[in-house]
């Protein structure tokens, strides 16, 4: 997320990284996993998907991608 570091495996910009810490910054990340993706896996313990984990299959979804809830 862009409130992490910037490192030598980091997949955006530098430009990107080092902003505050804002929530929406997970969901913003999971939406570029399922953009980038060709398949997705969401692996949880819990009955419902968390909302950062929503995020993701409801891109998934959109996108037409495969999407696999293990848990």
């Amino acid at each position: 997320p862009s409130f992490s570091g910037y490192n030598i495996y980091s997949a955006m910009p530098e430009s990107y990284y080092g902003k505050p810490y804002h929530f929406s910054q997970l969901h913003h990340r999971m939406k570029l996993i399922a953009e980038r993706c060709d398949y997705m896996m969401i692996m949880t313990n819990e009955m419902q998907l968390d909302p950062v984990l929503q995020t993701a299959w409801t891109k998934s979804k959109k996108l037409n991608k495969p999407v696999v809830i293990l848990g």
